[in-house]
């Protein structure tokens, strides 16, 4: 399972392709994108759609960011996240699971 690093004092950032099995960009184009980052406990910490800190860059290539600006409510330690893509014919696909490390930062910015 993959682990992504976070911290409370930066801002979370990612820039993401969608692809097939084979590699090949999938147009994104009017698709929905959905990411709920939990505690391993289950507990909400952030909730993030197209138009709330998920932009869809370049949508004919299949690329898309997840930007929050500000992680310092975030709650420290090994989180769990998914992304689930909706199609415009409204099929759902969820992503692999994966981590986030979640650290507290020291230095306020």
């Amino acid at each position: 399972m993959t682990t992504l690093k976070a911290k409370t004092n930066e801002r979370f950032y990612r820039e993401i392709q969608y692809k097939d099995s084979s590699g090949t960009a999938i147009d994104i184009t009017g698709y929905s994108i959905d990411m709920d980052i939990k505690t391993k406990n289950g507990v909400m910490i952030e909730n993030l759609s197209v138009g709330s800190g998920i932009a869809l860059t370049t949508p004919l290539q299949g690329q898309f960011t997840v930007t929050v600006a500000d992680c310092s409510a975030w709650i420290t330690g090994m989180a769990v996240s998914d992304l689930v893509i909706t199609d415009d014919s409204g099929n759902e696909v969820a992503s692999e699971t994966f981590n986030i490390n979640i650290i507290q930062g020291i230095t306020r910015v």
